[in-house]
């Protein structure tokens, strides 16, 4: 962690899916050749209600 926020190491190999299934936002995605993105157990889903409006015109 820095500064109170999560860091990957992308100079290790990463094996497993595990930093993904801890990231409660889906911030953190696990990308497969075959499957595309795949996000961890624990990520809720975001659903809107309609577009976003953009703030700046």
């Amino acid at each position: 962690m820095v500064n109170n926020l999560p860091v990957i190491n992308y100079s290790e190999n990463h094996k497993t899916q595990l930093p993904i299934e801890r990231c409660p936002t889906g911030a953190i995605v696990w990308l497969d050749d075959k499957l595309g993105t795949i996000k961890g157990k624990e990520s809720k889903k975001i659903l809107r209600k309609g577009n976003l409006k953009a703030r700046y015109s």
